[in-house]
């Protein structure tokens, strides 16, 4: 910068009327009065910048404001609890009752089955009017479960003494030749594999039953 004043000094001082030199030194000295008066402007301009900046930096991030709505995730369904098996019945009332809750349940349904006594029918039943539909559960349950009827490749829980137990006490209800004529065919068939099942594994105890059959 200082060299550029030179050359039009140098060149004034050779030829006083150089208008053109006169005119440029005279701008470019108004140019360098400027670039001071900038240069002594931005240091004050940075500082106040700079301060700026950190403030920002220190200012902490607002949080995004939690939403009301709450997010539903999918609900844990606790483990369905194995069904309670009752003891025997003291009433057909109970005995209704249990077989309803446990019909879908075949398994624990025979399971309550075989806590019935020889005298559980008698005490159940007696003066009592009741339905076939539920000789027909007692009779499909005791044939499937009991006697393996409809299971050919499942012999487990075949219990033919229990089978035979209950089917006695369900051969001495009241009007029972009423009650057959009542049950569906599948049940008939079932009831009629059931026996032929319990003869087969226990000839020495098997008893004529159901002789209407």
């Amino acid at each position: 910068m200082d060299a550029t004043v030179h050359d039009f000094t140098k060149t004034l001082e050779l030829n006083p009327s150089h208008a053109t030199a006169a005119k440029d030194l005279s701008a470019f000295q108004d140019l360098v009065k400027e670039r001071k008066r900038m240069a002594h402007l931005m240091p004050a301009a940075t500082a106040t910048a700079t301060t700026t900046v950190a403030a920002a930096a220190a200012s902490p991030i607002p949080k995004p404001a939690a939403s009301s709505t709450k997010a539903t995730g999918p609900k844990i369904v606790s483990p369905i609890k194995a069904a309670t098996i009752p003891t025997a019945p003291k009433n057909l009332y109970e005995l209704e009752r249990v077989t309803r809750g446990l019909k879908t349940s075949p398994d624990a349904y025979a399971t309550y089955l075989k806590s019935f006594k020889k005298k559980t029918f008698e005490k159940v039943f007696q003066d009592a009017t009741f339905n076939s539909d539920l000789i027909g559960i007692m009779v499909s349950t005791i044939a499937t479960q009991m006697c393996g009827v409809d299971r050919p490749f499942d012999s487990a829980g075949e219990d033919f003494p229990a089978a035979l137990k209950l089917l006695e006490g369900i051969s001495k209800l009241p009007k029972m030749d009423l009650t057959l004529s009542l049950l569906s065919k599948t049940e008939v068939g079932q009831l009629k594999s059931a026996l032929s099942a319990i003869k087969a594994a226990l000839p020495d105890k098997s008893v004529e039953l159901f002789k209407g059959l």
